[in-house]
């Protein structure tokens, strides 16, 4: 019976696996003793044997029914960029842009030339009636308000900024979240396959399937194209979009393998130049490139292949970026591959060169995205039109508050008046101000009278000035002065206070001719000095801890009087070219104007205007203002010397320092160490200022739980941290940002980097914004070496939202000292040489800016005295025929000295 047992053949296959579980126990009780023998060897050639025959993704853990079919769903949804979405569906499509609401109800200020005054008139709305509102072009337009409207037009606001936020929310979802919304018929998947992403493999294949089931089946031709060292080709040419060639495509996806490196070029050519795709007439819209670090070609070839082959097709590449780390289990990545700034930058410019988007994502989520970006920036324009409909119903009420007021003091002002006690009389109003032209009327009805004073025969009495005989009535009031009534004094007072004349006498004598007159001067006019210098307004030698602005508002050239433009401006000159001006005098005559043969005419802002200081004064400010340039280029050595020429002034007395330490930073890490060593010993502990530093790559660090005091020991434990930094990994400027806000007692913040920030833009700045919204810490940038312009901008834009200052290091060639020297030992003489670099930063620009303004002011001022040698010499030349002049010469020359408002000087 047992024989019969052991004979079945389910009992052999029993004992056939107990003898094999027999024999691996003892194989391993003798690994155990030491005795190896071919054993080890053997199951260690099972082991790798089985590990080389199978799949790569058979060692990876797969989500549940990973391996299964594919559920294929057919989708109704639009297919649409944000960018077209917006165009369709946006505010401006839908009439909600605030000026299209505004428009039927704004009013344009408008000017027109008047010929009857001869002048130009702007149009003039009562500031009850209508409100001022700034339009899109930046002109002021009258705009009614009407408050229904406005209420309607906030609620649609609302509802439209809910479906732009439900559009993003959609974005953000299953396949649309990876690849975007695939908006083309006719597409190239092109997969990065290298050896790196042998751990995403799975992740590759999940994403593919997302895509597979949800959005191509809307496209009507599709391929997929595996790209490591070699190239790998689903199929030779464009297939139909349908669920059978979706299904093989899903099998050939799952036994993909990953190896060597990425060649996207030979796959882009794959792609675009087939020969059988062009023959049956199919180009390829859209490329949709999935990877994960830069290709081996170089961007620029890339860049000019990728503008010349989709010249005129309407090609367009996709790019999406996914998880991009900076070591691997065999170690570093090499340095190509290591910096995802410099990562995401080339493959964003590969795809905005042929019109495409750009998608970074991460195993967190979306990092940025072109899509999502421009949605935002529509609700950001929707939330600012919702703000300036708030002002302008602030400003209505604020006006109907002010109309009632008004109306409330109108009926008081009546009432009052009407219950005043019978013989009370109201006090009048004082008269209205007198207008330059009624002062010239009345000018001119006092000259009238004094003229018809002036009998026809003169008396000369010799050597003293002339004055007409005392009338009866004067010599009846007992005078000692004859001649001198009070209708004339008071006339003549009157006269020289309205025309400003300052003391000039005559003499005069008959000529012989019948009762003509001569006239000689006997008294002049003293020299008038305009430019006057302050000798208190002067620049301290020594140097101030503060910003560059502050210290402006103290020393800049307005501040020390020293602005030409404002000292060297006269009285308006109408002459054009060589045309004389023509003067009416008194009695009716016209004579030639002599202003501009008397003083210079020189440009002031775009007007002809006389020159009203004196070559002396000139020479005056000349010195004066050398000695002021001479002390800003002092200033800029300062700033440009030690720690400041990176840092700037250090201002505030409780900061954090950020440092970036990321990859890109490793061929300057030895100065900046140099840098923040004079940094501690230079400012911080010379003005006690408590400071933290936290450096930042991959990861943030802290040197200290909290700000320290700068005490010698602290200072120095902070020299040796700095001497042990060392450039490595990504560059987390946000997470850095956040660690300093961790801080509870901060002034500012001080962050250094050379490139952007492994984040977006726009998320930074709307973290740091709600991070900062009460705290209103100072957060000053610093741009280290750094080329990239849009980087450069980003930090501009976080400085100047946050109350900071924005600073960049100057190019290694420019030499200050040299430069100072030269401007010193040249005297200033040439106003553009030699030529001063553009500084990036905000303290350095603005005190460069102040330089360029002294040059230019000390080269105007030795023009103009150029000018007057040049006018000495013209009126040298012109000798007088007679030493006197007639009395038609001298009412003329009085006319035109009553329209010099400042003459420097007068000559007989």
């Amino acid at each position: 019976m047992i024989e019969a047992i052991y004979a079945s053949f389910d009992v052999r296959k029993l004992l056939e696996e107990i003898r094999q579980c027999q024999d691996v126990l003892n194989r391993i009780s003798e690994i155990k003793q030491g005795k190896f023998g071919t054993a080890l060897v053997t199951v260690i050639d099972q082991l790798s044997n089985k590990i080389v025959s199978a799949p790569e993704n058979n060692l990876l853990k797969n989500p549940p029914g990973h391996h299964l079919p594919l559920r294929i769903e057919a989708t109704s949804c639009e297919s649409l960029s944000s960018a077209s979405w917006i165009a369709k569906n946006g505010l401006k499509a839908r009439g909600l842009d605030l000026y299209q609401v505004l428009a039927p109800n704004a009013f344009s200020f408008r000017e027109e030339f008047i010929p009857i005054i001869r002048k130009t008139v702007q149009s003039q709305v009562h500031s009850r009636a209508m409100t001022q509102f700034q339009w899109h072009d930046g002109t002021l337009k009258n705009v009614h308000v009407d408050m229904t409207t406005l209420f309607e037009y906030q609620k649609q606001l609302g509802a439209m900024v809910k479906l732009l936020e439900n559009r993003i929310d959609w974005l953000s979802a299953s396949s649309q979240s990876i690849f975007g919304t695939i908006i083309e018929k006719k597409i190239v998947l092109l997969l990065d396959l290298s050896l790196q992403n042998t751990k995403f493999l799975v992740t590759i294949q999940n994403s593919l399937r997302l895509l597979f089931e949800q959005q191509l089946l809307n496209t009507e031709y599709f391929n997929v194209i595996g790209c490591g060292s070699e190239v790998k080709m689903w199929m030779p040419t464009l297939v139909r979009s349908t669920g059978d060639h979706l299904q093989q495509a899903w099998r050939w996806v799952l036994n993909f393998g990953c190896g060597g490196s990425r060649n996207i070029l030979e796959g882009l050519r794959r792609a675009l130049e087939n020969d059988d795709q062009i023959q049956h007439n199919i180009e390829v819209e859209g490329i949709y490139l999935f990877i994960s670090g830069v290709p081996d070609q170089s961007p620029d070839l890339l860049y000019s292949y990728l503008e010349e082959i989709a010249a005129g097709r309407g090609l367009r590449l996709h790019v999406v970026l996914f998880n991009v780390d900076d070591y691997d289990a065999n170690g570093a990545i090499p340095s190509k591959y290591a910096n995802i700034t410099k990562t995401a930058e080339i493959l964003r410019n590969m795809a905005h060169c042929t019109g495409g988007r750009f998608q970074w994502l991460q195993e967190t989520g979306i990092i940025e995205s072109d899509d999502v970006s421009a949605l935002s920036r529509e609700i950001e324009k929707a939330l600012n039109f919702s703000r300036k409909c708030a002002l302008l119903v602030d400003s209505v009420k604020k006006r109907q508050g002010l109309n009632e007021n008004c109306k409330e003091s109108d009926v008081l002002i009546e009432t009052s008046t009407l219950s005043l006690p019978p013989g009370t009389t109201v006090r009048s109003l004082p008269p209205p101000k007198e207008t330059a032209l009624s002062q010239a009327r009345r000018a001119f009805a006092s000259e009238k009278e004094r003229d018809n004073s002036i009998p026809k025969a003169l008396a000369y009495d010799h050597g003293q000035t002339y004055q007409p005989s005392a009338s009866p009535s004067a010599k009846q009031n007992g005078g000692d002065h004859p001649g001198k009534s009070s209708r004339e004094s008071s006339s003549k007072g009157k006269s020289q206070k309205i025309r400003g004349r300052r003391c000039v006498d005559h003499a005069f004598f008959y000529t012989g001719n019948k009762n003509d007159v001569g006239s000689v001067f006997t008294k002049y006019p003293a020299v008038e000095q305009k430019f006057r210098s302050d000798k208190r307004l002067r620049v301290l030698d020594k140097e101030e801890q503060i910003t560059t602005k502050d210290w402006m508002k103290m020393y800049s050239l307005s501040k020390l009087k020293l602005n030409l433009e404002k000292l060297a401006a006269g009285s308006e000159c109408h002459h054009i070219g060589h045309v004389t001006e023509r003067v009416q005098i008194l009695g009716g005559k016209t004579v030639d104007a002599k202003l501009c043969k008397i003083f210079p005419t020189i440009n002031v802002s775009g007007t002809l205007r006389h020159l009203l200081l004196t070559a002396t004064d000139l020479v005056e400010f000349e010195e004066k203002s050398e000695s002021v340039v001479t002390r800003y280029l002092k200033r800029l050595q300062w700033l440009l010397s030690g720690s400041r020429e990176i840092f700037g002034t250090i201002v505030d007395k409780k900061c954090v320092f950020l440092i970036d330490i990321s990859g890109s930073m490793e061929d300057r890490m030895e100065d900046l160490r140099k840098k923040l060593i004079l940094l501690i010993w230079e400012q911080l502990h010379k003005y006690k200022i408590r400071f933290n530093l936290i450096k930042f790559s991959k990861t943030c660090e802290r040197w200290r739980p909290s700000i320290v005091e700068p005490s010698d020991e602290n200072c120095q434990e902070a020299v040796h941290w700095v001497t042990q930094l060392q450039a490595s990994g990504n560059t987390c400027t946000l997470e850095a940002l956040q660690m300093a806000f961790q801080e509870t007692d901060l002034d500012a913040i001080y962050l250094l980097t050379d490139g952007k920030p492994d984040s977006s833009f726009s998320l930074v700045l709307q973290e740091l914004k709600s991070l900062n919204l009460e705290s209103r810490v100072t957060i000053n940038t610093i741009s280290f070496n750094c080329a990239d312009s849009t980087a450069n901008e980003f930090l501009q834009t976080m400085a100047h939202e946050n109350r900071g200052r924005y600073h960049s290091t100057i190019e290694k060639s420019f030499d200050v000292h040299l430069f100072a020297h030269q401007l010193i030992e040249g005297r200033f003489e040439d106003p553009q040489l030699p030529i001063m670099p553009e500084f990036g930063g905000d303290d350095l620009k603005r005190l460069a800016k102040e330089i360029a303004k002294g040059r230019k002011y000390i080269a105007q001022s030795r023009t103009y005295r150029r000018m007057f040698e040049e006018l000495k010499k013209v009126n040298e030349e012109v000798v007088p025929s007679h030493d006197c002049m007639s009395s038609s010469d001298f009412k003329s020359d009085s006319a035109n000295v009553s329209k010099a408002k400042r003459p420097i000087s007068a000559k007989p």
